[in-house]
């Protein structure tokens, strides 16, 4: 048995030496011949054009060892446009990283790595899904053997990086223009069916804004469309920019910067979770429907902070608001919990719920008559009214179908303030109870320390020092109104 173990040993020994032996010797040829790629530029230049279809130049090569393999360094790359011979797609340089046992194993180039330095992309999105890079024809690659054999160099590299780049971004699915970032810093790690990209990027002309991200994409087996898990997170992104093709016509976003931390979960292209934080600040809204006066209304927004969970998905989709904060006018609101759930039913049915914590009026109602038109009736009441106070645990349930809608909705009213206005009194530190639907409702009173002001009636507010009662109505089977208290 020890004999066994002793020739074992030796064999095992031997073998290992062997192997350190032979890759001594291919490092070291590789270290030899590694200077002499450059002699092969016209080679490469003419297996990178069958590979794309397309022209390529390249001004300089050579070649250096780094690690366990070679790697070609490639000058001034240039893709040519075939019908003008200029170029479409640039690099100041290429790094190409080989990977030498694949490679002697394959019986072909198996690039380790490929980094792209100083390169100017321009990406957009067609109005069908597809993806499309300027000056680059993915589809027009040949299927010859040489250009099969080298494509992986080119067009599936298991690391794939870029760095010191310029990105120019356009979603031909919307009108917008396009957005130009800078100090690209993406890298691309490909390993069979999984594919995961991480980088940092700042928006053209905001040095200060930062956005970092990382995407890990799984292939589904057959036909299944691949599900991804992304996260971002920007800061000082301003959001006038970000966002100015999102916001209807109607309305404008008027400086603003936006913070925030993202997670989320996609099943193809749709997305089906999201979660983290996002704080808004110095954010300006301008209403510019037609009929407003001067350059339209405006909506400030001096703060706006959460921490939020959605889920969505065929059905419909469901968002989780938690330590909702809102500040305006030099005042902190605190909104605490936001829920709201919209369900699809079938076409043209909707089930949407909502509940919160707390709802602040005042911002409420500013943000009720910025949205509504200038001319709008129900204009001069809110502003002569300006209603405050804040209402607590409130609900609403919304059904919607084709020829109806129907709806609940129930709360507490605390420190109501209201001015007087068309006959009707203003009202102090007003504070009830209510439920409500289309055809009943009942609302609790229970003030103390009151007061109601009469435009014309007395000259000093009414003091209320305790008001308690119920007040109920119900729509009668003749359409009328039957009122008790």
């Amino acid at each position: 048995m020890i004999r066994l173990l002793r020739s074992f040993a030796a064999k095992l020994w031997l073998a290992g030496l062997v192997f350190v032996i032979l890759a001594g010797v291919l490092v070291g040829a590789g270290r030899v011949f590694t200077p002499l790629v450059s002699e092969f530029r016209g080679e490469l230049e003419a297996l990178a054009t069958r590979t794309l279809g397309q022209p390529v130049e390249v001004e300089g090569l050579s070649g250096r060892w780094r690690g366990w393999g070679p790697v070609i360094v490639l000058r001034g790359v240039s893709v040519l446009n075939p019908e003008t011979g200029r170029p479409g797609l640039e690099a100041a340089q290429t790094e190409i990283a080989i990977d030498l046992l694949d490679s002697v194993r394959a019986g072909a180039l198996v690039p380790h790595e490929i980094a792209l330095v100083g390169v100017r992309l321009a990406v957009s999105l067609e109005r069908d899904g597809r993806l499309r890079v300027q000056g680059l024809n993915l589809e027009g690659a040949s299927g010859d053997e040489a250009s099969q054999d080298f494509s992986g160099l080119f067009l599936a590299p298991r690391r794939l990086s870029v760095r010191e780049s310029e990105v120019t971004w356009t979603n031909r699915a919307v009108a917008g223009p396009p957005f130009v970032f800078n100090g690209v810093d993406l890298r691309l790690r490909n390993d069979a069916k999984r594919h995961q990209l991480t980088g940092a990027l700042r928006l053209s002309g905001y040095e200060r804004s930062e956005l970092t991200l990382a995407l890990d994409v799984i292939e589904g087996a057959g036909s299944a469309q691949p599900s991804a898990a992304v996260y971002l997170k920007g800061n000082g992104v301003p959001l006038a920019r970000l966002l100015a093709d999102r916001v209807p016509a109607e309305y404008g976003l008027l400086n603003g910067l936006g913070d925030f931390e993202l997670w989320g979960d996609l099943d193809g292209v749709a997305l089906t979770r999201l979660s983290g934080t996002v704080a808004v600040r110095d954010l300006m809204v301008e209403h510019r429907a037609a009929g407003a006066p001067g350059g339209g209304a405006l909506y400030p927004l001096d703060r706006l902070g959460a921490t939020f969970d959605l889920d969505a998905g065929e059905g419909g989709w469901h968002f989780r608001g938690r330590d909702l904060r809102l500040e305006g006018d030099g005042h902190l609101r605190p909104i605490g919990r936001l829920e709201v759930a919209v369900e699809n039913r079938g076409p043209g049915e909707r089930l949407v719920r909502a509940a919160g914590d707390t709802l602040p009026l005042a911002p409420l109602d500013a943000l009720v008559r910025f949205l509504l038109p200038a001319v709008h009736p129900l204009q001069p009441g809110l502003h002569a009214a300006a209603p405050d106070g804040d209402v607590h645990d409130w609900r609403l349930r919304l059904t919607q179908a084709p020829d109806e809608l129907d709806w609940s909705v129930s709360g507490e009213v605390a420190e109501l303030d209201t001015a007087p206005w068309g006959g009707l009194p203003g009202v102090d530190n007003l504070s009830f109870r209510f439920a409500a639907t289309p055809s009943m409702g009942e609302l609790e009173l229970d003030t103390t320390d009151g007061a109601l002001t009469f435009e014309t009636l007395f000259r000093e507010p009414l003091p209320l020092d305790r008001v308690h009662g119920r007040v109920s109505w119900r729509q009668t089977d003749d359409g009328g109104w039957s009122i008790a208290s």
